[in-house]
């Protein structure tokens, strides 16, 4: 996550990440899942830091929004999804990453990129149908991508996975090829 941060924030972009797993970091994807675990017996506060996060970004760059966007991974993107029902004021527009959760978008008023992996062994193709549905439903716009033979990580530095011969992460603009 470091570097997809860092990529943006070199490309001229102002990136702010709350960092809910208080400073540990996991470099394997068992240790993610461990972290993962202990982020959902903590909810609540992970989810009261994360707005209180966006509060700062808020007063930081701007009140109108403008230019600003909440991205999630995984388990963020669940984050990202409950926090634009919460807080339609400030969460527009989204984007999620392998990662669909439950979202109640009813109060939304934020536009979504998702970007999906076809073979999500953590995201099951009905979560993400329900996630889609559950959106047009709110008559929030929805630009939704599924990547063809990738698995829930397709977007990780390390990846095998790859899309139309690239690891999907070195594929999307702005990065150099």
């Amino acid at each position: 996550m470091k570097a997809f941060w860092d990529r943006l924030a070199g490309s001229g972009f102002l990136t702010f990440a709350p960092d809910p797993y208080q400073g540990e970091v996991a470099n394997t994807i068992p240790e993610v899942e461990v972290l993962e675990n202990a982020l959902d017996a903590n909810f609540l506060q992970a989810r009261s830091e994360i707005a209180e996060a966006t509060r700062f970004l808020v007063e930081y760059a701007g009140r109108d929004g403008h230019g600003r966007v909440m991205i999630g991974f995984s388990r963020g993107a669940y984050y990202a999804l409950d926090l634009a029902a919460v807080d339609p004021e400030h969460i527009r527009p989204v984007v999620v990453f392998q990662g669909a959760g439950d979202s109640n978008s009813g109060n939304s008023r934020a536009d979504y990129l998702g970007q999906f992996a076809e073979k999500d062994e953590c995201e099951p193709p009905t979560n993400i149908d329900r996630l889609e549905q559950s959106l047009r439903y709110a008559g929030r716009m929805l630009t939704s991508y599924r990547y063809s033979g990738t698995g829930h990580w397709f977007f990780e530095p390390a990846a095998t996975d790859i899309y139309r011969g690239r690891p999907i992460w070195r594929g999307i603009e702005p990065w150099p090829s």
